[in-house]
């Protein structure tokens, strides 16, 4: 209490409890999606010419990831009855420890494709309920801001494995790939063993059986039709999956075969996103706290859609603005749409409304790899591939306009 006896003012200070919450999660979301998903792009042109010989192929494969992780949300969305987040995430970071030990000894596609399989449904154990948790341990005019921290995790950890791809480069050639996994698989199964044995729910978010929703309406879009403008958030949403995954998987590939980047060039750049996406969230997280969440969404797409079209001059300083920006709105818009749904969700149903708006953005980002791969196979550049990029990304400027106005 303050002298004239009124309640204190302003942000009050995080129990332990909650900062060991959130650091944890950080870490979390770091493993499954920077090592699980993000590395990929690094080390892909080392891969195309050493084990698949094809960008077509290389396409397959990522998509294999994410129609992995699109299979996880169903899965998580059903478990999320029984288990509890704390749980759901221990059990991503085995799956990801095991997926990037497989794909460290992959000696062909079809054991690489395994472990891109197993590292895309661990993504989903984590990243699906890592938002309720970090939500659950603020307070809601915090939300946004902690919601974004969240996503720092993937920038720290793409700046780590951009930075481990130089070093690996410079000491054993361009054409190695497997230390780079193998780096890893060891710091994956360190979080794991800190994960397990720290991270605990703050309250429990097991959802009793007579009440939790059912697979049937989890597809049903029962608990995502509560949430107000449900349409057009799941189209923005949807045009951000697939701007995102072509930009990210076909970056420092495009950057060497077109621009004529040298390797470690590229991975500067590709390390521009991971620095970006570090404090992406956070930055998005606050601006949407205090402007509101539909206003960010709209300019942050304009943003966004430009980036693949920057990056397509081949030339400094544009590719590392394009870099900057596009890491600032990967991990800042991929936040506000959970913190929306956040917003207008419970505890309870905030699962199974996110696992069903992000089914929508799974199958945008499925197209992503292989529509790039293709148009690079036939086309002989990534060209055209980085004009989709864009095209979806101004389409859900489109969409995040139609979102109703906040009081």
């Amino acid at each position: 209490m303050n002298r004239e006896g009124s309640p204190p003012t302003g942000p009050q200070p995080l129990p332990q409890s909650a900062k060991r919450v959130l650091a944890l999660v950080v870490l979390g979301v770091g493993v499954a999606q920077g090592f699980g998903r993000f590395t990929y792009a690094l080390v892909l042109p080392a891969i195309e010419r050493d084990l698949l010989h094809s960008y077509a192929l290389a396409g397959w494969l990522g998509t294999a990831n994410l129609a992995a992780y699109l299979v996880g949300v169903m899965l998580v969305a059903v478990a999320a009855r029984r288990l509890s987040a704390a749980r759901l995430i221990v059990y991503g970071l085995v799956a990801s420890t095991a997926g990037l030990t497989v794909m460290t000894i992959a000696s062909g596609p079809a054991a690489l494709l395994g472990g891109m399989i197993t590292t895309g449904l661990a993504g989903a154990f984590i990243w699906i309920p890592a938002p309720g948790l970090a939500g659950s341990v603020v307070a809601e005019d915090r939300r946004g801001v902690t919601i974004g921290l969240m996503a720092s995790g993937i920038g720290v950890a793409v700046l780590f494995a951009s930075q481990l791809t130089h070093l690996v480069h410079a000491r054993y050639g361009e054409d190695a790939w497997r230390e780079v996994w193998a780096v890893e698989a060891v710091a994956a199964a360190a979080a794991t063993m800190l994960t397990l044995a720290w991270l605990r729910d703050p309250a429990v978010e097991r959802l009793e059986d007579s009440t939790a929703p059912t697979l049937r309406e989890i597809l049903a879009l029962t608990s995502l039709r509560a949430v107000p403008g449900w349409v057009a958030l799941t189209t923005a949403y949807a045009g951000y999956g697939l701007c995102y995954s072509v930009y990210s998987s076909y970056l420092v590939a495009a950057l060497v075969s077109d621009a004529g980047f040298t390797m470690a060039h590229a991975s500067l750049d590709y390390a521009l996103v991971g620095l970006a996406v570090s404090g992406g969230g956070i930055l998005l997280g606050q601006l949407s706290d205090r402007v509101g969440r539909r206003p960010t969404l709209v300019w942050g797409f304009v943003a966004m859609g430009s980036c693949p079209l920057l990056a397509l001059t081949a030339s400094e300083p544009w590719v590392g603005m394009s870099a900057l920006v596009f890491g600032t709105m990967m991990s800042g818009l991929g936040s506000i749409h959970a913190t929306y749904v956040h917003d207008h969700t419970t505890e309870r149903s905030f699962a199974p409304a996110f696992g069903a708006i992000t089914l929508f953005f799974g199958a945008a980002q499925l197209a992503g790899p292989a529509l790039g791969g293709f148009l690079a196979e036939r086309t002989g550049t990534f060209t055209w591939a980085f004009v989709v990029a864009a095209l979806a990304g101004f389409s859900a400027v489109a969409a995040a306009a139609a979102l109703p106005r906040e009081d």
